[in-house]
């Protein structure tokens, strides 16, 4: 059986959905039955897309991280549960409250998340050096930066020592030191987070241009592939084998682009330890994305294996 460790963030997600994001000093009225509660994360996201994807359950995911002990902490355990995620290694803490995201979303499906990190600034480096030995027996860990950086820091260091291969999303976007990159086997950022690792905050990376991005990412050390996601318009990815090349996305309705990208990562994640080579993986991760695209929510909107399959 594969193993896919997901260390990162658990948010309760509070959605609100407008015709057009208020102004400052502006108040707006949602749209008809506007607001929602979800589970969310990019990390617990990352996890429920690799659990979903999974056929004939040849996959296990385990999850990594911290919660408070409130009702949204029980909530997202819970949901971790119904896919089957290895809970085990989530800890629920006592006195703070789980990480929520204020989510606001436009009738055109853009969004824009305001992120209390809560019980997610508990996963610190000792927390992760109890992981190690999880860590060593896995077949891919997958970071995001929804936790302190100095506990992703640690975790590429365990994993390194340990050649367990790692794909890190870079979201929300720091600079990333070389030696941090390095120790990478897939950088799947989307284009205003490759720009920010990068140092290059005035770059808009797009189609034409991704290609120089993303060999620059390469070129710091990354050890396998760099993905540059491009919402709407696709993905670009060069590997350290030579191949690359661009993979438009499908055109659909985008309704919410919430979870798009955490969808996009736990799919290829799992495609990758399956042993599907990177085109192949990429292209199904790309069609995991179009339908997440079309539904409201974060991990409501994911779909399952047989769903992706079964699409034209």
């Amino acid at each position: 059986m594969n193993r896919i460790l997901v260390i990162g963030s658990l948010n309760a997600d509070l959605v609100m959905r407008t015709k057009a994001c208020p102004k400052a000093g502006e108040t707006v009225h949602s749209l008809d039955n506007g607001f929602s509660q979800g589970l969310g994360g990019k990390g617990a996201n990352q996890a429920v897309a690799a659990a979903r994807m999974t056929p004939d359950d040849n996959t296990k995911v385990m999850m990594a991280g911290c919660v408070g002990e409130d009702a949204f902490g029980r909530t997202l355990l819970e949901g971790l549960h119904t896919d089957k995620i290895d809970t085990s290694h989530v800890q629920s803490v006592k006195g703070i409250s789980t990480g929520v995201a204020m989510i606001i979303v436009e009738q055109t499906g853009e969004n824009r998340i305001l992120l209390s990190a809560g019980a997610n600034g508990l996963v610190d480096e000792t927390y992760v050096d109890k992981l190690e030995s999880v860590i060593a027996e896995s077949d891919m860990i997958i970071l995001q930066l929804e936790i302190p950086i100095a506990s992703v820091a640690k975790a590429l260091e365990i994993a390194n020592k340990h050649n367990t291969p790692v794909l890190l999303n870079p979201a929300p976007a720091f600079f990333l030191s070389d030696d941090m990159l390095s120790k990478c086997d897939y950088l799947v950022p989307n284009e205003h987070e490759a720009a920010i690792v990068l140092n290059e905050t005035n770059v808009d990376i797009t189609v034409d241009n991704a290609e120089k991005y993303a060999l620059r990412l390469l070129e710091k050390g990354v050890r396998k592939a760099v993905i540059i996601t491009l919402g709407s318009h696709g993905s670009y990815f060069v590997s350290r084998s030579g191949a690359k090349g661009f993979l438009p996305a499908a055109k659909v309705k985008a309704v919410d682009t919430t979870g798009a990208g955490d969808t996009f990562i736990g799919a290829f994640a799992n495609q990758i330890v399956s042993g599907i080579d990177l085109k192949a993986a990429l292209e199904f991760a790309t069609k995991c994305s179009a339908i997440t695209v079309q539904r409201a929510g974060a991990q409501s909107s994911i779909p399952t294996y047989s769903e992706v399959v079964s699409m034209n």
